[in-house]
């Protein structure tokens, strides 16, 4: 019976499908109850696989004397349902063919809305980071040092960092002018980036903005009470943001 299990598995059938339909076969016509007996099923469980055997064609309902009795399909009926299955399915799927072009007509307003993805806490702020860094090209981005906490201060420094400089990416990055974007310029030769400072007046960033990959932008916000990050993957975003970065590079090389 296992064989015979496993060939109906693979034409679609469930674990207790095949329980009831092997059941059903060697019964003949019976009421679900028996049925439901032979295969070790409830009878509410082997009624409704009954019923949806007859929607689909692999059995069917009579009834006697008010009861309705149930008989499965033979085997050879069974090969000839896969073999019209088969043949429909080749017609379908040569007619979805020939119809792509219009699916995909459909498709091109879905298509050109952005891809939005949310993170919580210091664990989904490492995912953004990581993610940055799965695609190999140079990183643009905003920097606000001052907002980062510890936890994540360390874990840029000492693990996100590295492997950046490890796979070689550069990236450079706009800060707001303080202490601290200062003492963070001084490491670019050493850490493969190019640091821009805009007066603070000018710049006031609140968020992290990393530009990145092809596609992406990836905004990350710090307050003392939250964290909470999104990535952005839309042409069109990115494009933008990354004229606005440009920009303001520009101003900055000439203060």
């Amino acid at each position: 019976m296992d064989k015979l299990t496993e060939l109906l598995k693979k034409i679609g059938f469930s674990e207790r499908e095949c329980r009831v339909y092997l059941s059903a076969f060697s019964l003949g016509a019976q009421p679900a109850s028996v049925i439901a007996r032979k295969a070790k099923l409830n009878r509410v469980t082997s009624y409704v696989i009954l019923r949806d055997f007859a929607a689909n064609g692999f059995a069917k309902m009579i009834i006697k004397r008010g009861v309705q009795f149930f008989s499965v399909i033979t085997p050879s009926e069974l090969v000839n349902f896969a073999e019209n299955k088969s043949a429909e399915w080749k017609v379908l799927s040569n007619d979805f063919l020939k119809s792509l072009p219009e699916f995909l007509q459909y498709g091109r307003y879905s298509q050109n809305l952005p891809k939005v993805s949310f993170y919580e806490g210091a664990s989904g702020i490492k995912e953004v980071y990581a993610d940055t860094l799965k695609n190999g090209n140079e990183i643009l981005g905003f920097l606000t040092v001052e907002r980062i906490p510890k936890e994540l201060r360390d874990y840029f420094v000492n693990i996100y960092t590295p492997k950046r400089i490890k796979k070689k990416i550069k990236c450079r990055m706009i800060l707001s002018d303080s202490k601290r974007a200062k003492n963070y310029a001084k490491g670019d030769r050493k850490y493969l980036r190019k640091t821009y400072i805009l007066p603070k007046k000018y710049m006031p960033f609140e968020t992290e903005i990393s530009i990145y990959g092809k596609d992406r932008v990836a905004i990350i916000a710090f307050t003392r009470m939250d964290l909470n990050a999104v990535i952005i993957q839309n042409k069109r975003v990115y494009n933008t943001l990354k004229s606005i970065f440009l920009f303001c590079e520009t101003i900055a090389r000439k203060l």
